[in-house]
């Protein structure tokens, strides 16, 4: 629905919400929000997406969760550059509704869009789902299969360039994004982030699934949280080292390994599905290790750079090819915690 709401003297032309005309506009995202999934998680994976360079250049003055009648809601203000606006994004079941406006919230007619977010309600018919309101041939956008070709087609070299070169931490790597978080919090370490180290012997292999992986130097026993929602794919003893282990899936293919971990939560459990914070096991020094967490996350067999994850500070982070793959020594490359 586009509601265009007109002053004395205003003038709009109807379809562009970034006339200089007072706009509101309502409708439904083509992109769902998945089971476990949070609207903040959703959003900020939207946005990195959709609005990469409108979102480099904004500046967001607030996003703050909220409750709708009972729907979770995320509502930003910033100022883009476009124009001001707002949006309030409102979640009913797997569908994402956007409240648009490029009213600021200091104008005079900011209390009309504050009303019609109050009022905001679904009724026992609402749609739930975007085949159940576009047809059973209608097939959503995923954001977290968007997300991979979007950056993979960002970091290859352009056309007739002449550059052949990969990054130095091999073809294929992306870093991930704020919707990941730290596996460990900073509670657990005296309100401190952990210090991680790379480069052992035993991620040698630059290019490969484990060659970006960290070890979260850890007392046993510390807690240790999904870094991103998704399935759990393995729950167990690994017999090549890597000791109680568990593996996470994330939508879009990414796939999270949690390792050395000295126990694992009797909920934990092939097929579960987890939300971005759940608690999954305590950190250990089971398989071949000396107490830490061993945390990597891999795309097929791409490894995938941690540098982004909400939580994370790289300080050596990637090691140089040379240092990783010869020296095998751990060296200290980041911190990490939230």
């Amino acid at each position: 629905m586009f509601a265009p709401i007109l002053t004395s003297g205003a003038h709009t032309e109807a379809g562009d919400p970034h006339d200089a005309g007072p706009h509101v506009v309502i409708v439904p995202y083509l992109a769902e929000l998945k089971n476990g999934q949070s609207i903040r998680e959703w959003t900020e994976l939207y946005e990195s997406i959709v609005h990469p360079t409108d979102q480099a250049n904004s500046w967001r003055q607030s996003r703050t969760e909220l409750r709708l009648n009972r729907a979770p809601a995320v509502r930003e203000e910033g100022i883009s550059p476009l124009t001001t606006y707002q949006f309030t994004n409102v979640a009913h079941k797997n569908i994402v509704w956007s409240v648009w406006t490029n009213i600021p919230s200091n104008d005079s007619l900011a209390p009309v869009y504050d009303r019609m977010i109050r009022s905001f309600r679904f009724g026992r018919k609402a749609p739930i789902n975007l085949n159940e309101a576009y047809g059973s041939n209608f097939t959503p956008i995923d954001l977290e299969q968007a997300a991979e070709i979007n950056v993979r087609l960002q970091q290859a070299a352009p056309l007739g360039s002449g550059n052949d070169e990969q990054p130095a931490f091999g073809p294929g790597t992306m870093s991930l994004n704020t919707t990941w978080q730290a596996p460990v919090k900073k509670s657990s370490n005296g309100g401190n982030q952990f210090t991680a180290t790379c480069g052992s012997r035993a991620h040698d292999d630059v290019g490969t699934y484990a060659s970006l992986a960290v070890g979260i130097i850890t007392p046993i026993n510390k807690p240790v949280f999904n870094a991103k929602y998704g399935n759990v794919t393995f729950a167990g003893w690994d017999p090549w080292g890597y000791g109680n282990l568990i593996r996470i899936q994330a939508q879009g293919g990414k796939e999270a390994y949690y390792a050395h971990l000295n126990a694992i939560y009797s909920s934990i459990r092939v097929g579960l599905l987890l939300s971005t914070g759940n608690g999954i096991g305590l950190t250990g020094n089971s398989g071949t290790s000396t107490p830490h967490l061993h945390f990597h996350v891999q795309w097929g067999t791409s490894p995938e750079a941690l540098t982004g994850m909400y939580g994370f500070t790289p300080t050596n982070y990637p090691l140089e090819p040379y240092e990783s793959r010869f020296g095998g020594t751990a060296v200290n490359c980041a911190k990490v915690g939230f």
